[in-house]
């Protein structure tokens, strides 16, 4: 019975490391992971002028090549595991969810048929940060970074949009767990 309850313990603890302890913060910034794209002012009120004069919607105007640069430019969090380094960017292998509430984190193993490897482009205007993680996101501290900061087999978080089969940078959090 002791060793059952001594596995539990463990089971647990280990959950509540890999989770982060649970506070408030932490949701916001596992909600703040879900691309949500934005539509300005001015489009939402040119869309509800066209809904009054015609029954249907235009599916032309849908596909609009303005309309495909803003999906394809829609600002999102992707975060995962460097696997290469290059001059003006690095490859990620990319963290999944396996689950839909986004609670349980996978990382696949080098190589594996699930790893997702994201090619990640840095542009002069790409902001870096290194954050201290302690006690299982518990504290954070903040620092500046740089790129020479990136490390191979380090994780990382990364702010910014696909084009095309990259993903642009606006920011990058370097994250260190201790």
């Amino acid at each position: 019975m002791k060793r059952k309850c001594v596995l539990a313990a463990g089971i647990m603890l280990l959950l509540m490391a890999a989770e982060g302890c649970g506070n408030g913060q932490e949701t916001a910034d596992r909600a703040a992971q879900i691309p949500v794209e934005t539509v300005s002012e001015e489009h939402e009120e040119g869309q509800n002028v066209d809904e009054e004069n015609t029954a249907s919607p235009d599916p032309v105007q849908d596909s609009s090549p303005k309309n495909e640069e803003e999906k394809a430019q829609e600002t999102m969090i992707i975060g995962g595991k460097v696997r290469e380094i290059m001059e003006d960017g690095f490859v990620i292998s990319r963290v999944q969810y396996a689950d839909d509430d986004m609670t349980m984190v996978v990382l696949p193993e080098e190589g594996s048929p699930e790893e997702e490897l994201v090619t990640v482009r840095c542009t002069d205007s790409t902001a870096f940060e290194h954050w201290v993680i302690q006690g299982g996101g518990a504290g954070i501290d903040m620092n500046e970074a740089t790129f020479a900061d990136i490390q191979k087999g380090g994780g990382l978080e990364t702010e910014g949009y696909f084009d095309g089969d990259n993903f642009v940078a606006e920011k990058v959090i370097i994250e260190t767990y201790k």
